[in-house]
């Protein structure tokens, strides 16, 4: 027990310490075939499988290199009544060790012993029939590229690279579709191959599709803008084609979307990046003096937000 006197806030109890910030932003979980065309579309990776793999593996054993370092998915465990696994990655230091410091006497280097390393934690929240993935942003641990990374290593197939997939802000589309002038247009098709995608048969977007279609290319972009007409506004019915194939990320025909929309006559153009403009949530923690944060009290800050942003998730990516 901490003899830290604590504080109640909305009921609850917090040992009094520094109050930090901690941001976590969501993924879908993909891959694609080594050598694939450009513009290929990706698939859902289940990482379901790749958990199932990690438990037969010892601690030492799904141990790999990060740069001169070695990262590790330490802790795993299933909650089997929200369906999610909540997953502790470690970012393993035996280098840039800090010092030891005292009140009344010089400070003092640690010394390691062979088998001990610093431990930067990073987690994460699996969700099973979303297959989308949460992650705690933690500078000094492993970053997305990072988790990425030792992902690839840990599952150890190398027809395959599994990445992770950005989930655009619902908001920001929602801001897009609201917009009452459009100055803008910029998208990318993701693979030009009809039968890839569904897209109804009037729909301008279609047609469109299509005649890139014809140039029997693999990718294609195309820019439409207002120019210098300063008044007008590209036709609404047509962009919010555009933005309604953009919710749906993972099959959309587009691996691209901006576009560049005023609110009024007399507002700014703003420019919205519909795949880049991504969502992201916050929690706050309280570091207690002298004590390392546990994973355990992250995971329950992190299931409270998974659960608020739940529904956003299913309008986005829905249920697989």
């Amino acid at each position: 027990m901490s003899n830290y006197p604590t504080i109640v806030i909305n009921g609850e109890g917090y040992i009094l310490g520094i109050r930090r910030k901690i941001k976590l932003d969501y993924f879908t979980v993909c891959y694609n075939r080594t050598g694939s065309f450009p513009g290929t579309k990706d698939k859902l990776f289940d990482l379901c499988a790749l958990i199932g793999k990690v438990d037969k593996l010892t601690l030492e054993d799904r141990m790999f290199d990060y740069y001169q370092e070695q990262a590790r998915l330490d802790k795993f465990y299933y909650n089997s009544i929200k369906k999610y696994w909540f997953l502790n990655f470690t970012r393993l230091r035996e280098t840039n060790i800090p010092s030891k410091a005292y009140i009344d006497k010089p400070s003092e280097s640690i010394t390691l012993e062979d088998d001990e390393f610093i431990s930067e934690e990073c987690n994460a929240i699996y969700d099973c029939n979303l297959k989308v993935l949460m992650l705690q942003r933690n500078i000094h641990s492993l970053s997305p590229s990072g988790i990425t990374e030792y992902i690839n290593k840990l599952w150890g197939d190398d027809s395959i690279h599994i990445y992770l997939r950005p989930i655009p802000s619902k908001s920001m589309i929602e801001k897009a579709q609201k917009a009452a002038i459009y100055r803008r247009l910029q998208v990318k098709f993701a693979d030009i191959d009809e039968k890839n995608f569904k897209l109804p048969k009037q729909s301008s977007l279609k047609k469109i599709f299509e005649d890139c279609e014809k140039f029997k290319g693999v990718t294609a972009e195309i820019i439409v803008t207002m120019g210098d007409n300063r008044q007008g506004s590209l036709d609404n019915e047509t962009v919010s084609e555009v933005l309604e194939e953009a919710k749906k990320k993972d099959a959309s025909a587009l691996s691209k979307a901006i576009v560049s929309i005023k609110e009024t006559d007399d507002s700014k153009v703003e420019v919205i990046d519909l795949f880049q403009d991504n969502i992201s949530d916050y929690i706050y923690v309280v570091l207690e003096k002298r004590v390392s944060l546990a994973s355990e009290f992250v995971e329950r800050r992190m299931r409270e937000a998974f659960e608020n942003r739940k529904g956003d998730l299913y309008e986005i990516v829905g249920g697989k």
